[in-house]
Order: structure tokens, then sequence, then C-alpha cells
């Protein structure tokens, strides 16, 4: 077999792999940005066109979240330049060195909690978050299709967070060996 190809096929197991890694990590730089998906895909075609220099044998996940991370850092920077919400660049790297510090395997599995604790709440909870933060609905757009106020709709979306970190909380005590 081709060694190119070999390395190019073990660079798309390990992006498949740690896929949902890297999208809690740019969660975690992006908080509440709905085209966190589109800096997702360029992260991963970045990662393709550097994949020489990926080094087999060292640890992929923290090259990945290298890449993700100065892919942030421009988007942050693009939204400045159109003079849009931008994350200041001390923050970012805050909250990436706070990620690299709980280590990637905390973030994974805080993915995974969130994933289990979405599934707990009540239907309606559950179909409001997400069609908030998957489908980026706003809370107007929300509540008009819904017949409530604006207000009311970010007053269920604040409950619901704190319903979720409560939940991830708890999981991760649990998870740690702390007692119910």
């Amino acid at each position: 077999m081709d060694p190119r190809s070999s390395k190019d096929d073990e660079i798309v197991q390990l992006l498949v792999k740690h896929q949902n890694a890297l999208r809690a990590f740019l969660v975690s730089l992006m908080p509440g940005r709905t085209d966190m998906e589109d800096v997702m895909q360029e992260t991963s075609l970045v990662i393709w066109q550097k994949r020489d220099e990926f080094e087999p044998g060292t640890e992929f996940k923290a090259w990945m979240f290298s890449v993700a991370r100065f892919r942030v850092m421009a988007y942050w920077r693009d939204q400045k330049r159109r003079r849009e919400s931008a994350m200041p660049e001390e923050l970012l790297n805050r909250l990436a060195e706070q990620a690299a510090e709980e280590g990637f395997e905390g973030i994974e599995k805080r993915s995974e909690f969130l994933g289990e604790c979405i599934q707990s709440l009540r239907p309606e909870d559950r179909a409001l978050v997400l069609r908030r933060h998957l489908a980026g609905a706003k809370p107007g757009q929300l509540a008009e299709e819904m017949g409530r106020t604006s207000n009311s709709v970010r007053v269920s979306l604040h409950r619901i967070r704190s319903i979720l970190r409560h939940c991830i909380r708890r999981r991760t005590h649990l998870a740690e060996g702390g007692a119910a």
C-alpha cells in the first residue's frame, strides 16, 4: 500500500474519531455562535491541507485543537473587521488555555453529558433549546412560532440552560467518584 494513502486514511480516521471533541472545543470558544459549524468545516479543511505536518504517533487531538484555535482567532478577527460582535483575543486565549488545562477528554465527556442531559429534558424544553442552539432560531422568531412573548422565551431558555448546567455538573461529579 502507498505510504501516502495510508497516512491519508489515518488522518481521516482520526478526524472522524475526534469530531465530537472538536465540536465541543469549538463550542467552548464560540459560545452561542450559529456559524460554529462553518469554522468546524474550515478547521477540518485546514487539517486536511496540513496533513503532511502531522507526525504519526504524536497527539492528534492536541494538534487538531491548535489548528482549531487559529481558525477561531481568524473568525473573531473577521467579526471585528466587520464591526460585528467579537471576542477579545485575550478572552479567547484564556478559554483555550482553560480547555487545555481541563483536558481534552474532559471537554469530550461534558459534551457526552450534555447530550444525555438534553435527552432528559421535557420534550417541549428539549425542542426549544435545540431550535435555539442547533437551528439558530432567535428568541423573537421562537416566540412568534410559539405564540409567546420574546421575554418569556428568553426566561424559558435561561431556566433550561440552568437545568442543563446543573445536570452536567452532577454527572461530572458522579463520574469523578463523588457521591450523588
